[in-house]
């Protein structure tokens, strides 16, 4: 069982001080349900916002860039040549 000693000696000052706690946790559970109604409220406004302008914006992303022909890849390289000054030697493990 917990036990909290306070300062309140009077039955109506414990009264005030409980009457006080519980009006305080009703509050910091009510500010909870309303941060978590306003999360839910700002994802269905932008899921429904990603559903309704999602397709206009790709296909005016896609209209810039037209797609390669086929049989070509596309990618980055970088070229490395060999040096004739020292010989190539296998590393060691």
């Amino acid at each position: 069982m917990i036990h909290i000693r306070t300062s309140a000696r009077t039955p109506l000052a414990r009264l005030v001080a409980a009457v006080l706690t519980v009006l305080a946790i009703a509050a910091v559970f009510a500010l909870g349900v309303f941060a978590l109604a306003a999360l839910v409220v700002g994802a269905v406004v932008l899921w429904l916002y990603r559903a309704v302008r999602g397709p206009a914006l790709a296909t005016r992303a896609g209209a810039a860039t037209p797609p390669p022909p086929p049989g070509i890849i596309d990618g980055e390289f970088t070229v490395v040549r060999a040096s004739t000054d020292k010989p190539a030697t296998p590393l060691r493990s």
